[in-house]
């Protein structure tokens, strides 16, 4: 059945006097489209949502919000395979950037919070504690150039105690504040 209402049109199964209810197409006044099931006129179950900018998400959906497991892909070129809640990141998920960067690990709230790796294009690796998007915690930082640092880290730098192991063998174990060597240390 096609319906035409104030905010678009749908193209699908109905039920009653025209509720979106089973498998369908629906094409937003924005120009946003959504094609999949429908549940008592909600989103309900696989879908997925095109943006006009090219972004799209394919996966699962509860009550018109992104949730259970799907796919988003960013028009910038970057994207997202895990868990969704209520539309955000939220649980297991994979983040690879534009750039090439990828963040494996626990997300919450669309930030990466939990335990992950985070891997920069230039080779260098952070495998720990995160906290609202930040590298707050315990964790191991593995420099492109073979350095490596274990230890405490907050707002997303070495910070409290830690050691770092130089590539030529040479270490140096004590406290840190902001990236920089502070106080005593061996």
């Amino acid at each position: 059945m096609r319906i035409e209402t104030a905010t678009g049109i749908y193209e699908g199964d109905v039920i009653g006097k025209g509720v979106r209810h089973g498998k369908g197409k629906f094409t937003y006044k924005n120009g946003n489209v959504y094609e999949g099931d429908w549940d008592n006129g909600f989103r309900h179950g696989k879908g997925r949502l095109t943006y006009p900018s090219g972004a799209y998400y394919e996966g699962d959906f509860f009550q018109n919000k992104m949730t259970g497991k799907g796919y988003y892909h960013y028009s910038t070129g970057g994207h997202y395979e895990g868990e969704f809640k209520n539309g955000e990141f939220y649980g297991f998920g994979v983040y690879v950037t534009s750039m090439g960067d990828m963040y494996k690990g626990d997300w919450f709230s669309d930030k990466k919070h939990g335990y992950g790796m985070y891997t920069w294009k230039d080779g260098s690796v952070y495998i720990g504690e995160w906290r609202e998007g930040k590298r707050i915690g315990k964790g191991v930082y593995y420099w492109s150039d073979g350095n490596k640092y274990r230890g405490s880290f907050f707002e997303g730098k070495l910070h409290g105690q830690g050691t770092v192991v130089y590539r030529n063998g040479e270490s140096f174990s004590g406290n840190w504040n902001e990236d920089k060597w502070f106080g005593g240390g061996v």
